[in-house]
């Protein structure tokens, strides 16, 4: 067993009967396991690149075990294709060095055929795309699965370490065939991740406790950052149209004009819900005077989105008492009377306000 190294460090280590240990990292084991391709151990040979590629698959085997102790080799090991037939498309290389580096190591490592990575690299996709990919709007599945597992805030100094260690490792591989420094492709790699973490966990706010917090008008923070995030909750398909670091910053009153420019029936379908949700305390001043002359107000007198409050408003008996009969009324009301007016919706019009003129906390305009 001389000149076998720590598959965890790379550093020489001592046989003790059929155990063994790293005097260096502190790592032990049987024998046997340091047999077979799924150990890295850094290489002797002259092939150049060859033991810094060997460095990256190690750092990223060593956070997957972290991760998935039970299961962590073969997803390792694909991440790693990925990073490589990544770096080589995103090169525009269609041979020498990367692929000969590709070559050398499956050869020493036949975790995967090479002809099926070549076939992969032709058809313009990286292998295992669908498993790893971060790219954009799209998201691999391992990276799917492994979101609801992290915590909610998605900044870098949230990263646990063994996700850390992946993607120094993934970086580490894929600059061997991209040229570009690790850094660079450790931020650009980060810089996604965070995006879709911070999307996931925007859009995944605990539902039933917000609707319950609307429904007894009983909040632990501010009552408008709370409906935000309901809605956000209720139309993630919606708040997707958004960065998350946007969408993170806005009010509800922003998020709602901002869906009354983009989607006018989404951002109708937000307001029904909301008011729904909320209806028992419409007849509470503090309650109608933040939903209706705060969350909604903009919205109400948004030129966008009348359009398509007036036709609902005709058919639509429960949203026209929640608009004129709670304990709130004042210019909303006043403005979407006056499109009636001028969009010649007469009979609407004197409905909506009869309604108002029933109302006893109306005090007029």
């Amino acid at each position: 067993m001389t000149g076998n190294r720590c598959p965890h460090c790379g550093s020489p280590i001592k046989i003790r009967g059929n155990r063994w240990e790293c005097g260096w990292c502190g790592d032990f084991g049987s024998l046997s396991s340091l047999k077979g391709a799924s150990r890295i151990k850094p290489s002797q040979e002259s092939v150049p690149g060859l033991q810094e590629l060997e460095r990256g698959v190690w750092q990223i085997l060593k956070g997957m075990e972290v991760h998935s102790p039970e299961d962590y080799k073969e997803p390792a090991f694909r991440l790693a294709l990925y990073a490589m037939s990544h770096g080589l498309l995103n090169a525009g290389s269609s041979g020498g060095f990367g692929f000969s580096l590709v070559r050398t190591f499956l050869q020493k490592y036949p975790i995967f055929a090479y002809e099926d990575f070549q076939k992969g690299i032709s058809s313009g996709t990286p292998v295992f795309s669908r498993e790893f990919s971060i790219a954009g709007e799209d998201m691999g599945t391992f990276w799917q699965n492994l979101l609801p597992q992290l915590p909610s805030s998605g900044t870098d100094g949230d990263f646990p370490d063994w996700l850390t260690d992946i993607f120094t490792g993934w970086s580490l591989v894929e600059h061997l065939f991209l040229g570009s420094t690790e850094d660079l492709i450790y931020t650009a790699i980060t810089d996604m991740f965070h995006s879709h973490w911070r999307r996931y966990h925007i859009t995944h706010f605990p539902i039933d406790d917000l609707r319950s917090s609307i429904q007894q008008w009983d909040f632990d923070e501010n009552e408008s950052i709370c409906c935000r995030d309901f809605l956000i909750a209720s139309f993630p398909e919606a708040a997707s149209s958004f960065p998350p670091e946007k969408l993170e910053e806005m009010d509800i009153a922003e998020l709602l004009e901002a869906m009354a420019e983009a989607q006018p029936k989404t951002a109708l379908n937000m307001m029904k819900l909301l008011l729904d949700t909320a209806q028992d305390h419409l007849m509470e001043p503090d309650a109608a005077q933040a939903l209706l002359g705060e969350m909604l107000y903009d919205l109400c007198i948004n030129d966008s989105f009348l359009p398509v409050l007036l036709p609902q408003l005709e058919k639509d008996e429960t949203l026209a008492r929640q608009l004129f009969q709670s304990a709130y009324a004042d210019y909303p009301q006043e403005c979407i009377l006056e499109a009636c007016q001028d969009w010649g919706l007469v009979s609407l019009a004197r409905h909506l306000k009869a309604l108002l003129e029933k109302n006893s906390f109306f005090q007029g305009f």
